[in-house]
């Protein structure tokens, strides 16, 4: 088995040591509605992450940048390896997930192709889109934890 992914496949399902970064007071809120690992957020629709008690739009990005920080640290390098077409490489990811409701965290996070700004921009797009959509309600959260979403149940 490949070393690089065994140790990917650590980091998604360790409990400790992603709370320990820099920046870790981000991960306090996400502790409290559940997630255990970084593996519980890629299992997430966008959409559903936007609905968790008091996840807005900025503290979603702050998760999201903090655990591509973890995930992926050398993001930027490997992101420029593929070219700077940005508008392209944003294009054809909008294209081949052409239904925001359907898309995950990890649909996302796992892109390594794209640049932090990169995959932000398509973050902004998706969180648009989700507080244009049926799903959105602007007077309450949906989901108090992550418990409370049918489809993870087995996963906790």
């Amino acid at each position: 088995m490949d070393k690089k992914l065994t140790k990917f496949g650590r980091k998604l399902l360790d409990q400790i040591e992603w709370k320990a970064q820099p920046e870790n007071y981000i991960t306090t809120h996400f502790v409290l509605l559940g997630f255990t690992c970084p593996n519980d957020f890629m299992k997430i629709r966008v959409y559903d992450f936007l609905n968790l008690d008091m996840v807005d739009n900025n503290r979603a990005e702050e998760m999201i940048v903090y655990l591509c920080k973890y995930l992926y640290p050398d993001r930027e390098e490997y992101a420029e390896s593929y070219g700077r077409t940005t508008t392209k490489k944003i294009l054809n990811w909008l294209e081949s997930h052409s239904d925001p409701a359907k898309t995950t965290l990890k649909d996302l996070i796992f892109t390594e192709s794209m640049s932090m700004e990169e995959m932000l921009y398509v973050f902004d797009f998706l969180s648009q889109s989700f507080y244009h959509s049926d799903e959105y309600n602007s007077r309450k959260y949906l989901y108090g934890s992550i418990q409370e979403l049918s489809y993870m149940t087995g996963h906790l």
